[in-house]
């Protein structure tokens, strides 16, 4: 050895030929290592552009979709609105079924708004006054027609609202947390003959003369209610609120009034009681 760091001499001042390669070929691995990972780096942002574009016309999509729905909601609504003012009652009876459909699918989209305007509109109808023609017709003979349709369309009211309040409320088609009170209701000469009425609102409702027999409106609220002529053989009535209820010429023969409030009942000796029953001293008129 000549002493100096020869750069010439391989013992001295340079690395061997085998290590200057290895460290050529780390270098080398270091740049496409790196030119992958700019690689991945600029695919990544292209791919998450790609996929937020994606999700925004998806979304767009979707809320197009929904505004479609709702459109069509509401035209079926303006629809069955001109149906259940109809002058046919098979229309009109058609027109309630289909109001009800439509406050479900409200339901159905979330829109529990909606689905009260539907209920609205029913029970709205049930508190349009009935005409005289078709007052007297359904008090007296009940065989006409017009009388027997109109009270066949608000009947088939009572059982739509009373059917759906009942039902679980996980039930789209359910109305139990919905307001389904019947007040004010012009209910004269119906028949809601074995109806299943439990819990309902009839309160300050005019039945006179309906045909109640055998129908359960166990716990029905029922104060005011003017149930004058009405028969109720062999209602369900116990644990009902009839306080202030109009009795008069009724016909409760066999009825069960088991827990009944009747206080402030107005009654008359045409009204019929089952046998043996005894008014509570504070409902006796």
């Amino acid at each position: 050895m000549c002493g100096r760091a020869c750069v010439r001499c391989p013992a001295v001042g340079r690395p061997p030929a085998r290590a200057r390669s290895r460290h050529r070929g780390r270098q080398r691995a270091r740049r496409s290592w790196a030119d992958l990972y700019s690689q991945h780096k600029t695919r990544s942002s292209e791919e998450r552009q790609a996929e937020k574009a994606l999700k925004e016309q998806l979304a767009a999509r979707e809320q197009a979709h929904q505004r479609e729905i709702v459109r069509a909601l509401h035209d079926r609504y303006a629809s069955v609105t001109v149906q259940l003012a109809h002058s046919s009652a098979a229309v009109r009876l058609a027109a309630i079924y289909a109001v009800a459909s439509l406050g479900d699918d409200w339901n159905s989209i979330g829109d529990a708004r909606q689905r009260q305007v539907c209920i609205d509109l029913l029970r709205a109808y049930l508190r349009v006054p009935r005409s005289p023609s078709v007052k007297e017709l359904a008090g007296e003979a009940g065989n006409s027609v017009e009388a027997f349709g109109e009270n066949e369309v608000r009947q088939t009211i009572v059982r739509v609202i009373a059917t759906r309040r009942r039902l679980p409320p996980e039930e789209s088609t359910s109305w139990l947390r919905a307001s389904t009170e019947m007040l004010r209701s012009s209910l004269e000469g119906v028949d809601l003959r074995g109806a299943d009425l439990i819990g309902v609102v009839l309160r300050a409702a005019d039945l006179t003369r309906a045909e109640l027999s055998l129908t359960d409106l166990r716990e029905a609220d029922l104060r005011d209610a003017n149930l004058s002529g009405a028969k109720l053989r062999g209602a369900d009535l116990r644990g009902a609120d009839a306080r202030s209820v109009n009795v008069c010429g009724a016909d409760l023969s066999g009825a069960k009034l088991t827990d009944v409030n009747f206080d402030g009942l107005s009654a008359n000796d045409q009204t019929i009681w089952p046998w043996g029953y005894e008014l509570p001293l504070s409902a006796v008129p």
